[in-house]
């Protein structure tokens, strides 16, 4: 697998927990207080910030990617949304 398809995977998988932690420990969530510190720990700022730079590195590869790579990377990117839509869908439990 191409650095830039691989790359790309990381920053989405990493991207959907900060945001999906972050959003845990939010103004008025209703997170149960047994989850907060695992919220906490990846809806962090620092992690935030961390997800950014994974960000910068993929898109500095896309930048450079032939049309073959883009469209690997794009599909991956996909995949990696489906498959993080049905793992939140299933841990409420609606699949």
């Amino acid at each position: 697998m191409e650095y830039t398809v691989a790359i790309t995977a990381f920053w989405a998988v990493e991207a959907v927990y900060q945001e999906s932690f972050a959003h845990c420990i939010g103004e008025g969530s209703k997170t149960p207080q047994e989850l907060k510190e695992t919220c906490e720990r990846w809806g962090n700022e620092a992690f935030a910030k961390y997800c950014q730079s994974v960000e910068n590195i993929a898109n500095r590869r896309l930048q450079k990617a032939s049309d073959e790579e883009l469209k690997k990377a794009e599909v991956m990117f996909l995949n990696v949304l489906e498959h993080e839509v049905d793992f939140w869908n299933m841990s409420r439990g609606n699949v």
